[in-house]
Order: structure tokens, then C-alpha cells, then sequence
């Protein structure tokens, strides 16, 4: 194989293990299994340090790390690389250590929560900013948690053809301008300019690492192939999401 077609196929990989369902259920209710009182037990919503994050809500190869660059360029808004928080977990080790946790008003699930909640301070403290954005395109298979994580979340829905897997920001001053309307933070035009800003290492499972991105400059968007046949159900959700279908 040669070294193209091995790079690709490692491209592949990478993307299918950052979308694949987590080995744990984060969304859905558990299967049924013997339970103690302290494992049945539900605690109330702890306090939270981020009240407000942002969430960007899309599939993969969709122009998802473009606009994070753009937004980690506002003076007010951190968008770091992907965090991938559905991937991480509390383990309560000992028998006793629920009804521990549950003496502090706390279950497995809530401690989850706080520990995501405490990763997403740390890193809009450390950038010292006020608007923190998590872009991870499986978070798109959690949604229902994270809300209930954060009920007072934003989300930003990316939506293009499926058969155009590649960024679709075509009017990025129009498109940023909204989303600062949304964030409620003024526009700033050093935004269209994200290569002059430090946004970290651009590497596999932490968004897009390619030469398009990594050229600093937001590039014309690639149209879909009309020649390519998309599944029904792909051309389904095409369809409804308003792009013309043959």
C-alpha cells in the first residue's frame, strides 16, 4: 500500500474511533441490573461554574475546527480543541463509596458532571476569557446529557449537504457576526484573520489537522459532487434540511 493510501486509511480510523458511540451509555436510562439503594439514588443538579457553554453540534469533517479557530479568535470567546468529555468518567470503586457520595447529594452521574464542569472552568480561567466553546462533533450522540448537565447551555448547529463533507462557511463575516449576535459578544474583524492567533497543535483526534486548516486563511468552499448518490437516508436528512435533491 503506499504511503497516500496508508495515511488515508489511518485518517479514517482516527475519525471513525472520535465518532464512534461511547462503550458507555452516557444518554440512555442503564439496562436493568441489581442495584443498591445509594446506586438507585438521584442527586439534585450541583452548582456549576460555567453556567453558559457553548456547544457546537455537528458531524464530522464539516468545517467544525474553521469555526472554532474563527471563534477562539475573539478577544472574549475560548474555543479550544476538542474535549471530548463524553469519554470521560467517575468510577466509584467500593461498595460503599455510593452511599458515600450520596451522604454529599451526589451520584455517578452528577460527579461526572462536576468534573466536566470543573475541565471547562479550568480552561476558560486559563485563557481568561468569558465564553467557552467545546466543538467535539460527538457531542452531537450526548446532547440530551449535556443539557442536562448544563440546562442553560448554547448550541451552534453546523448543517451541510451530506454528500459535501467539508466546511460550508461561505460568507464568514455574515456567519460570524451572527454567532456573535448569538453569543452576545460584539464582532471582531481579527476574527477572519484566526491564522495570526495561537490555537494549538492541530493533530488527529483533536479536530481537523489538515493543510486547509493549518493555512491560516478560510478557504472557498468545495461543492457537493451532483453526481454523487447519496443512501435514501442521506438523502433524506438532505432534503429536510433544505439542500436540492435530484
Amino acid at each position: 500500500m503506499s504511503a497516500i493510501g496508508k495515511g488515508l486509511k489511518r485518517r479514517g480510523r482516527l475519525m471513525k474511533e472520535a465518532v464512534s458511540p461511547p462503550r458507555r451509555n452516557l444518554d440512555a436510562v442503564p439496562a436493568p441490573r441489581s442495584r443498591s439503594a445509594a446506586e438507585s439514588y438521584t442527586a439534585p443538579r450541583a452548582p456549576r461554574l460555567v453556567k453558559s457553554p457553548v456547544f457546537v453540534l455537528s458531524s464530522v469533517r464539516s468545517g467544525s475546527t474553521l469555526l472554532r479557530v474563527l471563534l477562539n479568535s475573539h478577544s472574549r470567546i475560548r474555543a479550544p480543541h476538542e474535549m471530548h468529555l463524553r469519554t470521560l468518567h467517575v468510577e466509584l470503586t467500593r461498595d460503599f463509596t455510593a452511599e458515600a457520595m450520596k451522604a454529599l447529594e451526589l451520584d455517578k452521574e452528577e460527579l461526572e458532571h462536576v468534573l466536566w464542569d470543573r475541565v471547562l472552568h479550568l480552561e476558560l480561567t486559563r485563557s481568561g476569557k468569558d465564553v467557552i466553546v467545546d466543538k467535539t462533533p460527538a457531542n452531537t450522540l450526548i446532547w440530551p446529557r449535556l443539557r442536562r448537565c448544563w440546562p442553560d447551555a448554547r448550541h451552534i448547529v453546523l448543517l451541510r449537504h451530506p454528500g459535501a463533507v467539508i466546511t460550508s462557511l461561505a460568507e464568514p463575516e455574515k456567519t460570524t457576526r451572527g454567532l456573535c449576535d448569538y453569543l452576545g459578544v460584539p464582532w471582531e474583524s481579527a476574527m477572519l484573520d484566526y491564522g495570526s492567533k495561537d490555537h494549538g497543535t492541530f493533530r488527529p483526534q483533536l479536530g481537523d489537522w489538515s493543510s486547509t486548516i493549518k493555512s491560516g486563511r478560510i478557504q472557498p468552499a468545495r461543492a457537493a459532487d451532483p453526481q454523487a448518490e447519496l443512501l435514501p437516508r442521506l438523502a433524506e436528512l438532505a432534503k429536510s434540511w433544505g439542500y436540492p435533491v435530484e
